[in-house]
C-alpha cells in the first residue's frame, strides 16, 4: 500500500511540473512573438506585418494540428503558396480543445491568422516577384 501512495505522489507531483513547465512556455512565446497572441486588433495586425516585412520573413502562418491548416488561403493553393512563401507553426492552434474559453480564443487566433496570411501572401509574391527581377 505504501509503495503504491509513493509512486502516485510521484506520478502527481510529475504532472504538476509538466504542466507549469508547457505553461512558462507558452507565456514565453506570447511576450517573444506577439503575432501570436489573441489578436484582432488592427494596428497588432499591421505591426506584425511590418514587423515581419522588416526581418524579411514573409513565412504564412499555420496551424499546429494534426491537418496542416493556412487560415486565408485556399486548400488547393496550399503546397504552392508554402513552396513561394515558406510557413511557421502557431504554437497556440494545436487540436485539444477542452473549454469554452480555449475555443473562443482559437477563433480569435485563426481569425487574426487568416487576416494576417491573406496580407501576407501579397506580400510575399510582391517581394518574390522583386527578386526575380534583379
Amino acid at each position: 500500500m505504501k509503495y503504491i501512495i509513493l509512486i502516485l505522489s510521484v506520478l502527481f507531483n510529475t504532472a504538476c511540473t509538466t504542466v507549469s513547465s508547457s505553461t512558462d512556455e507558452v507565456i514565453n512565446e506570447k511576450e517573444t512573438k506577439p503575432h501570436m497572441m489573441e489578436i484582432t486588433d488592427s494596428d497588432e495586425l499591421n505591426q506584425a506585418l511590418l514587423l515581419a516585412t522588416k526581418n524579411k520573413d514573409y513565412r504564412l502562418l499555420v496551424t499546429s494540428g494534426r491537418n496542416m491548416n493556412i487560415p486565408g488561403v485556399e486548400s488547393s493553393d496550399y503546397k504552392a503558396a508554402i513552396a513561394l512563401c515558406g510557413k511557421k507553426y502557431s504554437p497556440t492552434t494545436g487540436d485539444v480543445i477542452t473549454s469554452e474559453e480555449q475555443r473562443e480564443a482559437r477563433k480569435k487566433v485563426i481569425s487574426f491568422m487568416r487576416q494576417y496570411n491573406e496580407k501576407m501572401l501579397i506580400i510575399c509574391q510582391e517581394n518574390k516577384h522583386q527578386l526575380t527581377e534583379k
